[in-house]
């Protein structure tokens, strides 16, 4: 079974935890299991989201970077952070597939929504 991983940053801002409880719910529209995990700052770490998902079934996991683009944190801290050796994690002693999917990056919808927001702005 395939889990996701919803991945983020995380902040000491109490209310910033709001969005990631907003993904986590319209991507439990499309996704049976799906887990949010922060690389610092708040709970739980993007490794004990994983066991959770490898608790729950998963065999494979999907990590959903919301991330607007890749660097140092992608590349290196989510590998580390999610004890990977490849595209392996040894969860309780069971192997799990994992893979680390693209940033956000450049996107005609995320233009739409910066759109949107820009025109809100100007409506006050």
């Amino acid at each position: 079974m395939i889990g996701i991983l919803l991945a983020l940053h995380g902040s000491k801002d109490p209310e910033w935890s709001e969005v990631s409880k907003g993904y986590r719910e319209l991507l439990s529209k499309r996704f049976p299991l799906v887990e949010v995990g922060y690389l610092e700052y708040n709970s739980p770490s993007l490794r004990e989201a994983l066991e959770t998902l490898v608790e729950k079934g998963a065999d494979q996991v999907v990590v959903l970077p919301l991330f607007i683009s890749l660097g140092r944190h992608l590349k290196e801290d989510f590998p580390r952070a999610l004890g990977l050796t490849g595209d392996k994690a040894v969860v309780k002693g069971k192997s799990v597939k994992v893979v680390i999917a693209k940033p956000i990056g450049v996107h005609e919808k995320v233009a739409e929504v910066l759109a949107e927001r820009a025109e809100e702005a100007l409506r006050g």
